[in-house]
């Protein structure tokens, strides 16, 4: 049996470093330099704000799990991070006591010293116990039931809210609550998002809504995937949901920028895909929600990244996916003011797959590149949904002799894209111009 230690500190100054140090009656449990935290800022305060995240990290403190935190202590270096997710699944098998500390706390030790983790309920954290019985989860946690961190009480530890800066997040449990459009979580979330009124707000739990990974979120079977996907979403993207954080399938997958797909992978329509590009600065550009207007912070972007602690083969490629890959890694977010970076981290310490979301006004026509391969052209621009375009051809480049390349386009999103045949002529140019409404 053990006993669980909880201690309130209170009248703490925000954005202030403090040291601090364990004691029992009879011996020191932890002192030294890096025994320190520094507290939030204030609520709503702009602060560049580092992120890291991991998802089922706790297979077993093996050589994949030890490389995936090296490589983000290796890139962090000495910055600090400001908040520390994960994705459940944090001590396998049975999610016990003996697990968590074999497989989770001893592995990150320097971090647990400095960072508050924030975490969600996987699985494999309800096995030791018989169903409907408290987990140890609960009591290896404790989490805001208050909104003593910010945001509306929950009442419960399995799902809560806090704030960093200007930053809104929102822990769901897609393990053991109700998944029920109508259940508790589900009414408080509502109310927690309406209340908000930071500028990014990021959700996170265990189940991925749309992921063709060691799990398939097709298959009827994976009843928390399908619930999550059908029940909750629509509400995260009703209130503007940024980016939602899952684990559960042992790869990495990113979607394209979303909104509106709650069914299975059949019925993903084109006007689901807000943009189809790839969020990156260097190519199409990042993905951007606007301020105003009628698509006015519309869009979500879905990370999977339940590979912190090992891969498995997948069972296909979910098309709502914009990038994906089998290799251990976790997830560096970092955020100022307008702007979120996020970089997948593989644990050779290589950049694997990064996007960035924007809030600001919509990108103005902008050819992104032009691609000629094996008698193909292949052009892709930033468009705006419902308006038209014209891909037009050229062999000389004194602006004359334009002549339509593709019929007239509608775009669904805010990249488009047009392939087709080319001539081999010497030389060929192609622009886009924007058709005026019909």
């Amino acid at each position: 049996r053990t006993t669980e230690h909880e201690i309130t500190l209170g009248h703490l100054t925000p954005n202030t470093q403090y040291f601090y140090s364990v004691h029992s009656l009879t011996e020191t449990l932890a002192e030294g330099p890096d025994f320190n935290f520094i507290t939030a800022p204030p609520t709503g305060q702009p602060k560049p704000t580092r992120i890291w995240v991991i998802g089922d990290p706790g297979q077993s403190p093996d050589d994949g799990q030890i490389r995936v935190r090296n490589a983000y202590y290796r890139f962090a270096q000495q910055r600090r991070t400001d908040v520390w997710i994960a994705l459940g699944d944090n001590g396998y098998f049975y999610g016990n006591d003996f697990e968590y500390q074999t497989n989770f706390f001893a592995v990150y030790p320097e971090l647990f010293r400095q960072t508050a983790i924030w975490s969600a309920i996987g699985n494999h954290e309800t096995w030791s116990v018989a169903a409907g019985s408290r987990i140890p989860y609960l009591d290896i946690f404790s989490f805001p039931t208050n909104g003593e961190a910010g945001g509306i009480p929950s009442g419960a530890e399995e799902y809560y809210s806090f704030d960093y800066a200007n930053i809104h997040f929102v822990c769901l449990d897609s393990t053991t609550s109700s998944r029920a459009t109508n259940g508790p979580m589900a009414t408080w979330l509502r109310a927690d998002l309406a209340a908000n009124t930071l500028r990014w707000v990021i959700a996170f739990w265990h189940h991925a809504p749309y992921s063709k990974g060691s799990h398939d979120s097709d298959d009827p079977y994976e009843v928390e995937m399908i619930e999550m996907r059908h029940n909750i979403v629509p509400v995260l993207e009703e209130y503007g949901v940024d980016l939602v954080l899952n684990g559960h399938c042992h790869k990495y997958e990113r979607s394209f920028l979303l909104r509106g797909h709650y069914g299975d992978s059949k019925t993903l329509r084109a006007d689901m895909i807000l943009d189809r590009g790839s969020g990156r600065m260097n190519d199409t550009g990042p993905y951007i929600k606007p301020a105003s207007g009628p698509f006015a912070n519309q869009g979500t972007v879905y990370v999977e990244v339940g590979c912190s602690g090992s891969i498995d083969t997948p069972t296909g490629r979910h098309p709502a996916i914009a990038f994906e890959e089998l290799h251990r890694g976790s997830l560096v977010i970092d955020i100022d003011q307008n702007r979120l970076d996020v970089a997948f981290l593989r644990d050779t310490g290589a950049i694997g797959d990064s996007f960035t979301l924007i809030k600001g006004e919509p990108e103005p026509l902008r050819l992104c590149n032009l691609v000629l391969r094996n008698g193909q052209a292949i052009v892709r621009w930033k468009s705006t949904r419902g308006e038209r375009y014209q891909v037009e051809r050229s062999t000389n480049d004194q602006s004359l002799g334009w002549e339509p390349a593709s019929d007239p386009i509608t775009a669904t999103g805010a990249t488009s894209f047009w392939t087709n045949t080319v001539a081999a002529d010497p030389m060929r140019l192609f622009r886009v111009v924007r058709l005026a409404p019909q």
